[in-house]
């Protein structure tokens, strides 16, 4: 869920500014969190643990290997994307409008929290051109 909240909380920015959208995004982290869990973030911590002795080339080794293979999922996946995610400028209000909404839909935990519906639904609307949205 972490993922879900924190893709579509950084989604209208990335649009505004990269004017590139990962739909696929939530895919590709979740098909490399094994790879990171079980195989780069161990070794990181056994490299640090072995750098004063001067082990490190052992343990960073796999964990370069774990790297290779996290860009490899993330490459594959976004070639699934179609247009490489480009679409183009969103404009501002847009963005803000989406970003408020979200931020309302996150942290109310009452029955309000539906009203932050409303300024997203609001900001598709603003949006200038929805021909080239990627959803």
């Amino acid at each position: 869920m972490t993922s879900v909240i924190a893709g579509l909380a950084t989604g209208p920015i990335a649009l505004t500014h990269f004017y590139r959208a990962s739909p696929l995004g939530l895919i590709a982290s979740m098909a490399a969190m094994p790879v990171v869990s079980l195989v780069i973030m161990p070794f990181a911590v056994v490299s640090v643990l072995a750098m004063p002795f001067g082990l490190d080339p052992l343990t960073l080794a796999p964990m370069g290997a774990g790297i290779d293979t996290m860009l490899e999922i993330a490459n594959r996946v976004a070639q699934w994307t179609p247009g490489e995610g480009v679409v183009g400028a969103i404009g501002d209000l847009p963005a803000i409008l989406a970003g408020a909404g979200l931020l309302w839909l996150v942290l109310w935990t009452t029955r309000w929290r539906v009203l932050g519906l409303l300024p997203c639904v609001a900001a598709f609307i603003a949006v200038p051109s929805m021909s080239g949205l990627i959803f």
